[in-house]
């Protein structure tokens, strides 16, 4: 794959053209086309050197990054999720991007995530789905030939599965992650198809959680019919062993995010991926998450080399390595996408539109969506019940 050349000036201030980036994408799990593209961009600017830096997501690379932005010192450029530019721009560790001419192509819908007070504060790099990954040739050793598309059918696999004694879905939820994400995936097609201004309809009071009733029945019907173990699942870490087990084929499906594509097609060529089925009748909705994104330390003191750098990623060129790595979407006005045959069903919901993103930016940060994974398991354990989670989780919006 070509990558564009944008320019060869550095445009960085003092003789220093070394930028130190952190990441959370870019190790050997999820390459995330991150080493190609860095190569490119040091290609492209003669003398500049990338120093970058894979730390884990989530709390170890808040923990290396806070104390880092608070001291003012800190990488040039950092991964920075949606729910945190708000927290980071809010104490100034932020460079203002409004006036970049890449942000007047970043479309509509995606802008909400890299603003805060109606500025911009980071790139976007890309839309990536959340959905149910097949193992094919585990399914086929119950003669079972289809990905499937609607809730019956996808039933009726489990239940085929089980039968031959293979497991069927995979739920590994140590951190609360895949059975918050599993509900998402599942409201997505039983709330938001019918009401695509959900969010912006329970943030103003006119809605409620009570909605999602359906959607937590199905995914407690999945324990209570024996088709998974929601209460093992509890010691099974989602980021390790889980993965792991999907890759080794100990189970036909596993709910998780796009990022895996690259990891997955290489242990199982014959994956398929797509939207949870959650009806028996019209489109399936896909779940996105907008949510991985580039910002410049406001006291890193190469401001246009890493802007420049910003520039290099938003071009949609360039960015293909992440998209295709990551099956994930162009975010700007007119960005090309690439194809997968193993992704087809999210590829033609995204085309049609039938999609929701996540709500990260308004009842749906990182600490609302930890509460709501741990909830989820305190449901699994009978610490509560379904109408009191619901309940709870009202209070979202006041959060």
């Amino acid at each position: 794959m070509s990558l564009s050349a944008c320019s060869s000036s550095t445009g960085s201030t003092g003789s220093d053209q070394t930028l130190t980036i952190y990441g959370w994408k870019g190790n050997e799990a999820q390459p995330a086309g991150v080493p190609e593209i860095n190569a490119a961009f040091e290609a492209a600017n003669p003398g500049v050197t990338v120093n970058y830096e894979f730390i884990d997501a989530g709390a170890t690379i808040a923990q290396r990054l806070q104390p880092e932005l608070l001291a003012g010192t800190g990488p040039d450029v950092f991964m920075v999720t949606s729910s945190e530019i708000t927290q980071y721009q809010g104490n100034g560790y932020l460079t203002d991007l409004s006036d970049e001419p890449w942000v007047s192509t970043i479309s509509d819908q995606v802008k909400p995530f890299v603003e805060a007070d109606g500025a911009t504060y980071a790139v976007p790099l890309g839309i990536i789905p959340i959905g149910l990954w097949a193992n094919m040739d585990v399914l086929g050793q119950a003669g079972i030939t289809t990905f499937p598309t609607t809730y019956s059918e996808l039933i009726g696999d489990l239940e085929t599965l089980k039968a031959a004694g293979i497991t069927g879905l995979s739920v590994p939820n140590k951190g609360a992650y895949t059975a918050d994400a599993l509900l998402n995936g599942i409201a997505s097609t039983l709330v938001y198809r019918d009401n695509p201004q959900w969010d912006a309809n329970f943030m103003s009071g006119s809605t409620d959680f009570s909605d999602w009733k359906p959607s937590v029945d199905q995914l407690v019907a999945l324990g209570d019919d024996g088709l998974v173990d929601w209460k093992s699942s509890l010691g099974v870490d989602e980021w390790g062993q889980g993965l792991q087990d999907f890759k080794a084929g100990k189970s036909a499906f596993l709910y998780q995010g796009g990022w895996n594509l690259a990891d997955f097609q290489t242990a199982i060529p014959s994956v398929q991926f797509g939207p949870w089925p959650a009806s028996n009748e019209g489109p399936q909705w896909a779940t996105m998450f907008a949510g991985v994104n580039w910002a410049v330390n406001a006291a890193s003191d190469k401001q246009e080399l890493a802007k420049k750098y910003l520039a290099f990623w938003a071009d949609s060129e360039n960015d293909q390595e992440f998209l295709e790595a990551e099956a994930s979407y162009s975010p700007f006005d007119g960005g090309t996408s690439p194809t997968n045959d193993a992704t087809t069903l999210i590829a033609d919901a995204v085309g049609a539109g039938d999609y929701r993103l996540l709500a990260a930016t308004t009842w749906f940060p990182q600490t609302n969506e930890d509460e709501f994974g741990q909830d989820l398991q305190s449901l699994f354990l009978g610490q509560t019940t379904t109408d009191d989670l619901l309940s709870k989780w009202d209070s979202f919006r006041e959060k």
